[in-house]
């Protein structure tokens, strides 16, 4: 099954999901103004976020069958996931839109918040079947650094020599990472895979 989202012609945003025979179910949670889904798991548990008429991000979780949890993290705070697991955990970001910080949501609606030390922002990207989650932050001096948070909550953080900004988007159950990293603003991207 494959999600995402396709524009209007008013350039409002709704959810989609494509059944492996190529039918096609828009959606969009109650209130919504502007639905992004971000990720799919094996069981067909969506994940994303939508806007709602005050400019609010609300986090979501589309069930198979059609329904919808949604949640904020913290009451007034834009939330946004970005990853699902196989078990239903959630992680993404949330907090004002420049600096934001991390969060898991566990299956049972639990929410734990997390940064990198010296982090003034933090944005998770993926969350594998083992719950070890990858994503980037932003130090003190704005470079972007690699980190990977582990079941216990503990951090690894890694770069490259030479490189200001480095992009890990996905992580899979063995641990390897992928992304992408520029050397400053100015250099051409290039694509990584980092074992564990």
């Amino acid at each position: 099954m494959v999600t995402g989202y396709y524009t209007e012609v008013n350039r409002t945003l709704h959810g989609f999901v494509r059944s492996p025979d190529g039918t096609i179910t828009s959606f969009d949670p109650s209130g919504s103004t502007s639905t992004r889904p971000s990720s799919i798991n094996s069981a067909g548990e969506i994940t994303g976020y939508y806007v709602d008429s005050a400019q609010l991000y609300h986090g979501f979780v589309r069930a198979s069958d059609g329904t919808f949890t949604t949640f904020l993290v913290q009451p007034g705070q834009n939330t946004q996931p970005a990853s699902i697991n196989a078990a239903g955990e959630v992680t993404g970001q949330y907090g004002p839109l420049n600096t934001p910080q991390g969060f898991l949501r566990a299956p049972d609606g639990t929410i734990t918040t997390f940064a990198p030390k010296n982090s003034t922002a933090t944005a998770p990207y993926s969350i594998n079947d083992t719950g070890t989650i990858t994503g980037f932050y932003v130090g003190p001096f704005g470079n972007l650094h690699g980190f990977v948070r582990r079941l216990d909550g503990s951090f690894a953080i890694f770069g490259l020599p030479n490189v200001t900004f480095i992009f890990p988007f996905s992580i899979n159950s063995a641990g390897e990472i992928a992304g992408y990293y520029q050397a400053n603003v100015f250099t051409t991207s290039h694509g990584f895979l980092l074992s564990p």
